[in-house]
C-alpha cells in the first residue's frame, strides 16, 4: 500500500501540472485553475500518506478499502473539477469559481456526481484511517501494557521438564536469516551466525521497521538453524534482547529452501507472544525435522528509537535427540 499511495500521489501530481498548460484553453480557466491545484494538492496528500501507511494498522481488507475510497475521491476532485472546466460546467455548486457558467443537465449532473461522490468517500476513507488505526493502536498498547504487568512466561520458562534433562545438546551446523516473504538482504543476513557463536556480547537483529508488524511490509521472518540430520527438539533456549515483546513461534521442517510454499510445511511445536531476555521453549511434540526454524510474526520496539521496532537475539541452544 505503502509504495501503491506513493506512486498515484505522483501521478496525480504530475497530472495537476499538465492541467496547468490547458488552462488557458478551457471554456472556464478559473475553474482550471482549481484543477491544477486539486491535482497538486491531492498528489502530495497520497504521496503523504503513502510515506505515513506503515504507521497505519489496519487489516489488509480495511486498508484496502481505506486506499481505495481515498484514491478514488481525490483523482475525482481532480477530475470532476476539470470537466466542469471543460464544460462550463458548476454554477449551482461551485458558484465562486464557476461564476456564471452553466452546461448542460446531462454535464451537470456527471459534475454533481463526482463532486459529491467523492466528498462521501473522502470522509469515510479518512474515517477507516483514523478511528480504526486508532482503535488497533489502543489495541495494541493494552496488549504490551498487559505483557509488561503480567505477561505469563513461556511454557517451562520455570523448569525444564524431564524429556529435556534426558536430551543431549544439539548444536546447529550453520545458521542463517529465512526471509521467503522479503529481500534477502533484509534483516542483517551476515550477522545470523553471532546468534549461535557462544559469545553473549554478540547478536543478530530484524532491520528496524516502522510498525511491529514489519511496518505492514510482510508478515514474519526469522532464523533457520540447519541441525545437519533429522532432529527432535526437547528443549529451545533463546536469549532475546530486552524489550519486551517478540512473537514467536519454534517450528521444525526438512527444506531450507526461502519460498511461501516450504515455509507453511513446517511444524509448530512451541510458541510465545512474550518472547523477552533469556526464554525457555520446552518441547513435547514428536515432530522431527533437519532444520528448526525460530519464526517472528510480531516485533518489540528498538530501545532509544522512538517509532522503531526490531528483535535481537543474542544466543540460541538446543536440546533434544537425533533422529539418524
Amino acid at each position: 500500500m505503502q509504495t501503491l499511495l506513493f506512486k498515484l500521489g505522483l501521478a496525480l501530481f504530475l497530472i495537476g501540472l499538465l492541467t496547468g498548460l490547458a488552462i488557458p484553453a478551457l471554456k472556464n480557466p478559473r475553474m482550471g485553475l482549481t484543477s491544477h491545484l486539486e491535482g497538486l494538492l491531492n498528489g502530495m496528500f497520497l504521496a503523504l500518506l503513502g510515506l505515513l501507511w506503515p504507521h497505519v494498522h489496519l487489516t489488509h481488507a480495511w486498508g484496502v478499502t481505506a486506499v481505495a475510497l481515498i484514491v478514488y475521491s481525490a483523482y475525482a476532485n481532480w477530475l470532476g473539477t476539470l470537466l466542469a472546466a471543460a464544460w462550463g460546467a458548476g454554477r449551482k455548486l461551485t458558484p465562486i469559481a464557476s461564476g456564471d457558467h452553466e452546461a448542460s443537465k446531462p454535464k451537470e449532473a456527471v459534475f454533481g456526481f463526482l463532486l459529491i461522490s467523492l466528498s462521501v468517500t473522502i470522509v469515510v476513507g479518512v474515517v477507516i484511517v483514523l478511528v480504526l488505526a486508532a482503535a488497533g493502536v489502543a489495541a495494541w498498547s493494552l496488549s504490551r501494557s498487559l505483557h509488561h504487568s503480567a505477561a505469563p512466561a513461556p511454557t517451562g520458562t520455570h523448569s525444564p521438564s524431564q524429556s529435556a534433562a534426558a536430551a543431549v545438546p544439539l548444536r546447529p551446523v550453520s545458521v542463517a536469516v529465512y526471509n521467503p516473504l522479503g529481500s534477502s538482504s533484509d534483516d542483517d543476513p551476515s550477522d545470523a551466525p553471532k546468534a549461535t557463536d557462544g559469545n553473549a556480547s554478540t547478536f543478530w537483529h530484524t532491520s528496524y521497521y516502522l510498525g511491529h508488524q514489519f511496518g505492514n511490509l510482510k508478515k514474519g521472518t526469522g532464523l533457520i538453524l540447519d541441525m545437519g540430520k533429522p532432529v527432535r527438539l526437547s528443549q529451545l533456549r533463546v536469549q532475546f534482547g530486552s524489550s519486551c515483546c517478540t512473537h514467536v513461534l519454534i517450528e521444525v521442517g526438512n527444506s531450507n529452501t526461502a519460498s511461501t510454499a516450504t515455509l507453511s510445511t513446517f511444524t509448530p511445536v512451541q510458541s510465545s507472544s512474550a518472547a523477552q531476555g533469556s526464554t525457555t521453549f520446552n518441547v513435547t511434540k514428536q515432530a522431527t525435522g533437519r532444520y528448526v526454524l525460530i519464526w517472528i510474526t510480531d516485533l518489540p520496539p528498538l530501545a532509544g528509537s522512538p517509532g522503531r521496532y526490531e528483535t535481537m537475539i543474542y544466543d540460541i541452544t538446543a536440546r533434544g535427540f537425533t533422529s539418524g
